[in-house]
């Protein structure tokens, strides 16, 4: 799957799991953004019904 602006996935495509492994520089963002995460949330920081409504939208065709 190709990642280019403005393409708008289907839920099916959304869902289904990236091909091949994380290089290194990606495990640790991963690791850093899921270490912030959590930081935010023990700290009471969650999105709301809105934002996650906005970000759906962003990606996930509706029909």
């Amino acid at each position: 799957m190709k990642e280019t602006a403005g393409v708008h996935l289907t839920l099916a495509e959304a869902l289904r799991p990236v091909d091949g492994e994380p290089t290194p520089d990606m495990r640790a963002w991963q690791d850093a953004k899921v270490r912030s995460a959590i930081a935010a949330a023990d700290a009471g920081h969650f999105a709301s019904t809105e934002q996650v409504k906005a970000v759906v939208r962003k990606y996930v065709r509706h029909e």
